[in-house]
């Protein structure tokens, strides 16, 4: 008895277990479905799927659906033929099955749905109208007919299945005018003709509008989508032209840029030598001082240390000028970055703050604290500086000679979302009558041959390149004030 327990223990299946087996179970049994429902899918659509459109693979579907159905139906039927004594229409019925299994591989190796709906259609054709001229069993098969109409109307379409339709109506109107007086043939009272004639007629009819229509949509969403599928690619065309332009317009806008910092770089030679000028003298000077002194052994260690150490800084001076010099003339593509204007303004300075010196102008710089960046290439931004501060410099000029110049930096708005850069002049203002034309491409107020109308211009499209606003906010026998206004960095903002 212990040992029976024992096995009967040992038999018993734990709830994880047994939850494993019936999920094997409902897996094997899905597995089971999804393979049959493929099968059938595949039997249907005679292994074509995705290769036409829906339409005709509802056709080959329907056609094969159909073709099965009449074999399960007219083998059986055949059979019960012969059993009655019937022979020809168990013949015929075994025969039809045959074209109909013979037309099903035909479809699946040709994969020619119309020719194969038009053999399917053929034969139940003569099908139908045998069985209507028999009676078929019991005298019922003239019900077969009315299914003719819908099925030959969508394999065929409207006007072919139209076509087979009136044969078979009229093969049926011939047979009932005839009246044939054979054994073999089914004789049919006139209240059944009155009935079957108009209710055949009313099924094709509908059968006939409801497939002409049908085409006709199907026509008219094909053109649309022939359509619409012409314009999606005269769109793609269109945006490709656009892009191509868009990059040549980067591209030419890049080398305008360019060619404004050469030109702004030519038109400061002078004053880049004036730079370089200084420091030059400071250096030839000490060495020359140093060499008197050695000749004479009038040079203590600590002397031609201190002697040394200013040749060091001036050459540094000059150092620090050529090769800003050489940042700002390369082309320049890198991306956005943070930028502190004011070392932007202080760098623009290494290049004309000398000029302005020798002409006397007095410059003003007025940096604000802590003041926040802002996303941009500081490259492109000294550019627009320099621009806005040569022409200071020649509206001064053209004054009197000496004036102020004063370039200030802040921040502006309630949320602290922009830093303002305002470049101010003692000139006599901007003459011309509309003062937003200044920054249309070769537009100037300078004489012929000091100005070549692009330096506005260019300095527009940089700032509005970076999100930024410049405009003029004051202009008269006083001077005139533009101000450059950029958007703060998300960094500078969040750290704010």
């Amino acid at each position: 008895m212990k040992h029976a327990m024992l096995r009967l223990d040992k038999r018993a299946l734990s709830p994880d277990d047994l939850r494993d087996r019936i999920g094997r179970k409902e897996f094997k049994m899905t597995s089971v479905g999804n393979r049959l429902f493929s099968i059938i899918r595949n039997i249907l659509t005679s292994g074509m799927e995705g290769k036409f459109d829906v339409e005709i693979m509802h056709k080959v579907m329907l056609l094969n659906f159909i073709s099965i159905t009449c074999l399960v139906f007219m083998v059986p039927l055949g059979i019960v033929a012969f059993i009655q004594g019937n022979s020809t229409l168990g013949i015929l019925d075994h025969v039809a099955s045959l074209i109909v299994l013979s037309n099903i591989f035909y479809l699946r190796k040709s994969g020619n749905c119309p020719f194969a709906c038009m053999i399917g259609i053929s034969v139940t054709m003569v099908l139908y109208a045998y069985l209507l001229a028999t009676g078929g069993v019991n005298n019922t098969a003239q019900l077969w007919y009315y299914t003719f109409p819908l099925g030959a109307s969508f394999l065929l379409g409207s006007k072919r299945g139209a076509i087979a339709t009136s044969i078979l109506l009229i093969f049926a109107l011939v047979f009932f005018a005839l009246d044939l007086d054979s054994p073999y043939l089914t004789h049919y009272p006139k209240d059944f003709i009155v009935r079957f004639i108009p209710s055949f007629i009313v099924v094709f009819v509908f059968s006939y509008g409801f497939e002409y229509f049908r085409e006709t949509s199907a026509k008219k969403l094909t053109s649309k989508n022939d359509e619409l599928n012409r314009t999606i690619g005269d769109l793609r065309d269109t945006e490709e032209r656009y892009r191509v332009a868009y990059e040549t317009l980067k591209e030419t806008q890049a080398q305008l840029v360019q060619s404004g910092k050469l030109a702004a770089i030519g038109q400061l030679a002078a004053g880049v030598a004036h730079e370089l000028n200084q420091p030059l003298m400071v250096a030839r000077a000490n060495a020359q001082l140093t060499l008197r002194r050695l000749d004479k052994k009038a040079l203590s260690p600590e002397g031609l240390r201190e002697r040394i150490q200013l040749i060091e800084n001036s050459t540094k001076r000059m150092m620090n000028i050529i090769n800003h010099l050489r940042t700002f003339s390369r082309q320049s593509q890198e991306p956005f970055s943070p930028v502190d204007v004011n070392s932007v303004v202080t760098d623009c300075l290494l290049m004309i703050g000398e000029q302005l010196r020798v002409h006397n102008i007095d410059l003003r710089l007025e940096f604000a604290e802590h003041l926040p960046k802002v996303m941009g290439n500081a490259n492109q931004l000294e550019q627009v500086l320099l621009n806005l501060i040569t022409n200071a410099r020649d509206a001064v000029l053209e004054e009197n000679g000496t004036g102020v110049i004063e370039v200030a930096t802040g921040i502006m708005g309630k949320e602290r979302a922009w830093v303002e850069v305002l470049v101010t002049d003692t000139g006599n203002g901007i003459t011309t009558k509309d003062p937003e034309k200044i920054f249309d491409p070769f537009f100037t107020t300078k004489e012929i041959g000091k100005g070549t109308g692009l330096g506005l211009s260019i300095s527009h499209g940089i700032v509005k390149e970076h999100h930024g606003d410049i405009e003029v906010t004051k202009t008269g026998p006083d001077g005139t004030t533009f101000r450059v206004r950029l958007p703060v960095s998300k960094s500078s903002k969040d750290m704010g």
